[in-house]
């Protein structure tokens, strides 16, 4: 940049710009868009975001920004028809686009304006990376004759207007254009829903009289997140793709329509479907994913071209007339973002449990809320990938147990420190690189354990459950090992900054057994972002039950099987799903209950585990959640139920009954009574109305108490207190204070 492009990015002269982004359903992804907005060195522009016909946490994070930004709305997700209402409500000469999954380096806009110091320039796009291994997405593009891509090249195009029948071109992630010259072609074409409307709008801008030029100064990192049409970098929806990007070619060609539309199919399929055949080759893609991409990218061409030979070469879209006001300058004074790291040893995709779940939903909360958030958990091979704005870490235990000596008669205690060992030596890498604020760990197997006896980074820890409790429930026999197991898990909890559980039962029941009680804990109580869903009405009458769970005696399996038969004598329209892995093998309760009730086996049905999806299906579908366990520290599955305005049944053990209020949103019968249990399952089946109330009471204290959203400014707040008090009472570290401020001292 020179010095005179820097002279100016320093003050708020200069074009006023508006910064348009267009978003659906990415809460967290706009929200770290929009904290990297305000590091921009340019200062004169303003920030514009149209939001789609959204259904998650959009609301709350425009809510959070408030009069810095300015807001529009459209119930469409056609993206030429949002990129023109965000055009609609900018003020400014220049009009930059960005995507909600994106992060703009601080010298974007600074980079960008100085093109249009030359009044034939119309458009200006920068370079883009692909943000994770930092690979380039986008550079220096050029459009060939036929419409089609060149999107990667070493210099900046020297096409500025069609010549040869190359032009230069720009990608929507990382652009500006004039607003005049968006005005005289007409905007963006609204019958592109995705992918080459920018393509379009610098061809239309050619014939106009106006140059394309690039900046690859000007940079952008983006995610590619999930979105409707893509599920990752290979699984994209290539119907649509290929459609739109077959209209926009041939829309805008300058040839013989015949021999272009032949000649830009012919190209399209080198493209795509030669591409897919070699990705499924080197093993990218499965046979049916390459079978599926095929037949997508073939009918889209056929569809594309088909709706290019059809519609005129200039697009009719009118612009609103602009407003004329000043534009009103987005605040450049932006906060740290939280850098937190959460381990859990498990994923979802690899087992389902309480922890793993209450871990990823709580690091999309945290994200959502402006928090940059690593996962750490365990894996076959070191790898590290960015995935929906987390950075997901997995590692593989090292060997810290043999250099202790430990034996082989403890192999629970040596497998948990070896882990714990791994954990520590990525905390510190991370810490190292990017800097880290606070660790949350649970106190399963103490894998926070050497991270908090590091002591470098304050450290939390969740107790869910202890040890102790598990052992007592599942009744398994004591010995040293799993003694030597609880000391350390103990320990772990001592040596934390501080410590969480989510009930008071648990807090109680747990620091009971401790020698002395942590030094600063909280009760938080656990949370879910479940999307609303209006469930399907059901032809059939009949009663669905509900049991999610392991097959294990904690869980209440046998005294749930115990009722079943009692309850099907009583209400004839009953059916029971009962969803989990039975951990116990041929010798379960659940299989002698099968061998023993065969009669009944269309009524009970033994799902084993299923896909999340079909988790989702049948508590959608069911009647009533029944979840009888011997002791539950919290309940999701209690959750999950009432945020689906489900009634549920539970037992009077453990935190329970601070999830489940009795005759208020479900029922709890003591544990191990089977009498009680099949008595109150007959009741809400045979008493709809009530059943419905207590339902729509729990959806009620779900969105009250119990959603992601809550949990994770509870946890924040605990964060904050925790970092706050220790820096308090620990002289700071003059190598670590140097390098990065302390994010609590920053709000």
């Amino acid at each position: 940049m020179s010095a005179e492009e820097t002279v100016r990015s320093d003050l708020f002269g200069g074009s006023p710009v508006s910064v348009v982004i267009n978003t659906y359903n990415r809460a967290g992804h706009l929200r770290r868009c929009l904290d990297a907005l305000a590091k921009q060195t340019y200062r004169n522009f303003e920030v514009v975001v149209v939001q789609g016909p959204c259904t998650d946490r959009t609301a709350d994070v425009l809510a959070h920004f408030g009069d810095a930004i300015t807001i529009a709305a459209t119930e469409t997700r056609i993206l030429g028809v949002s990129r023109n209402v965000g055009i609609a409500h900018c003020r400014g000469e220049l009009i930059a686009f960005t995507d909600d999954d994106a992060v703009p380096d601080p010298g974007w806009l600074a980079n960008l304006v100085p093109a249009f110091d030359d009044p034939e320039v119309g458009a200006a796009g920068g370079m883009v990376y692909r943000m994770g291994d930092g690979s380039i997405e986008w550079r220096n593009g050029i459009l060939d004759q036929y419409g089609l891509l060149d999107l990667n090249r070493p210099e900046p195009g020297p096409f500025p207007r069609r010549r040869n029948g190359r032009l230069n071109t720009v990608m929507g992630t990382c652009c500006m254009f004039r607003r005049r010259a968006l005005e005289r072609i007409g905007g963006f074409d609204e019958e592109i829903a995705y992918m080459y409307d920018e393509c379009d709008v610098v061809q239309r801008m050619d014939l106009a009289g106006y140059n394309v030029v690039h900046r690859p100064g000007a940079v952008v990192c983006h995610e590619s997140a999930r979105s409707a049409v893509r599920e990752n970098l290979f699984d994209y929806n290539w119907f649509v793709m290929c459609q739109y990007h077959a209209y926009g070619a041939l829309k805008n060609a300058s040839t013989s329509r015949v021999w272009a539309a032949a000649r830009i199919a012919w190209r399209l399929i080198d493209l795509r479907v030669l591409v897919n055949l070699r990705w499924w080759g080197r093993g990218l893609i499965s046979g049916r994913q390459l079978l599926r991409f095929q037949s997508q990218c073939l009918r889209g061409i056929a569809a594309g071209l088909w709706k290019g030979w059809n519609r005129p070469a200039v697009a009719h879209t009118s612009l609103p007339e602009a407003e004329t006001s000043a534009i009103h300058a987005y605040p450049c004074t932006p906060a740290r973002r939280l850098r937190v790291c959460l381990l859990s040893q498990s994923t979802p995709e690899r087992s389902p449990d309480g922890i793993a779940m209450y871990t990823f939903t709580l690091s999309k909360a945290l994200f959502e809320q402006g928090c940059d958030v690593h996962v750490i958990s365990r894996g076959e091979e070191e790898r590290s990938v960015l995935s929906e704005g987390i950075w997901r870490h997995e590692v593989t235990p090292g060997n810290l147990s043999g250099r202790l000596g430990i034996g082989s008669e403890f192999p629970a205690t040596a497998e948990n420190l070896d882990y714990a060992n791994a954990v520590w030596r990525k905390i510190r890498e991370l810490d190292e690189r990017d800097g880290l604020d606070i660790v949350e760990a649970s106190s399963w197997n103490y894998e926070g354990l050497v991270a908090a006896l590091d002591g470098r980074i304050p450290v939390v820890i969740h107790v869910h459950s202890s040890l102790l409790h598990v052992m007592e429930t599942q009744e398994w026999e004591e010995n040293a090992d799993r003694w030597l197991c609880t000391e350390l898990e103990e320990r772990q909890s001592l040596l934390a900054n501080g410590v969480v559980t989510s009930t008071r039962e648990v807090a109680q029941s747990v620091f009971s057994r401790y020698r002395r009680r942590p030094v600063l804990t909280a009760v938080i109580p656990l949370g879910l972002e479940i999307p609303a869903v209006r469930p399907a009405a059901r032809e059939d009458r009949t009663k669905k039950v509900l049991f999610v769970g392991r097959l294990e005696p904690r869980k209440g399996i046998g005294v749930l099987l115990e009722a079943i038969p009692r309850v099907l004598e009583a209400v004839p329209e009953a059916e029971f799903d009962i969803v989990g892995k039975d951990v116990m093998g041929a010798s379960s309760l659940a299989m002698r209950w099968r061998q023993a009730h065969r009669s009944l086996r269309r009524r009970v049905r033994f799902h084993g585990v299923v896909p999340s999806q079909t988790v989702d299906s049948m508590y959608e579908a069911c009647d009533l959640l029944v979840a009888p366990s011997r002791y539950e520290s919290f309940g999701l599955i209690y959750v999950e139920a009432m945020a689906r305005g489900k009634a549920v049944i539970g037992t009077t053990a453990g935190g329970i009954p601070e999830v489940v209020r009795h005759e208020e949103t479900g029922l709890l019968v003591p544990p191990d009574d089977p009498e009680a249990l099949a008595a109150a399952i007959i009741r809400l089946l045979r008493d709809d109305e009530y059943r419905r109330t207590l339902g729509q009471a729990g959806y009620g204290r779900y969105r009250a108490e119990f959603s992601a959203w809550k949990m994770a400014g509870r946890m924040l707040d605990f964060y904050r207190e925790v970092i706050a008090r220790r820096a308090a009472q620990t002289p700071s570290d003059s190598s670590r204070s140097d390098r990065r401020p302390s994010a609590a001292s920053e709000e």
